[in-house]
């Protein structure tokens, strides 16, 4: 475990800050909308324990590895060169986390996920409909647009923008315009 601790505040951060950014995110944005507080802690812990549990055991064991095979051939080589090389396998330990953990199965999210979709269908199905008045049609958006753009093209424009192509890149005459 001596190993795995981080030199400096920077090795700390690039070792474990993704995975403390993984985790906040498991139970706040990658939660569905609907998920309980309870589900959310047990996404977070669920993403806890593969990401730094993950990356611990394979920049251990990549670690572990990578110093038996040195040990074995150290030859003539430094404490310095040694320990640089036992630093690069474990961050290549580091790197192999990244496709274990896209790989792993993820059993309570997954059942997370199922159950926030079986709230959602239920919820629909007992919900009354929305009525159509409340919703904005697609006329009535395109009319807004169309009046905001107006309004800012009568306000920033030039008075006769109707009337003559201009270059838009030429600023002249739109300091007089706004007095």
């Amino acid at each position: 475990m001596k190993a795995m601790k981080p030199v400096g505040p920077l090795d700390a951060a690039m070792r474990y800050g993704p995975d403390a950014l993984s985790l906040a995110a498991a139970g706040t944005a990658w939660a569905p909308p609907n998920a309980t507080l309870g589900e959310r802690v047990g996404l977070m812990a669920e993403d806890g324990l593969m990401g730094l549990g993950l990356s611990s055991l394979l920049s251990g064991g990549a670690r572990h590895l990578g110093r038996r095979r040195l040990l074995a051939n150290r030859g003539g080589m430094n404490f310095s060169d040694y320990n640089n090389r036992l630093v690069q396998m474990q961050q290549f330990g580091d790197l192999a986390n990244l496709p274990v953990q896209m790989l792993a199965p993820r059993l309570y999210s997954q059942k997370v996920f199922e159950d926030a979709y079986a709230r959602q269908v239920g919820a629909q199905g007992a919900q009354a409909e929305v009525p159509e008045a409340q919703a904005f049609t697609n006329e009535e958006m395109v009319a807004a647009l169309l009046a905001g753009g107006a309004f800012g093209g009568s306000v920033l424009g030039p008075r006769d923008s109707f009337s003559t192509l201009r270059d838009p890149f030429d600023l002249r005459g739109y300091g007089t315009m706004l007095s």
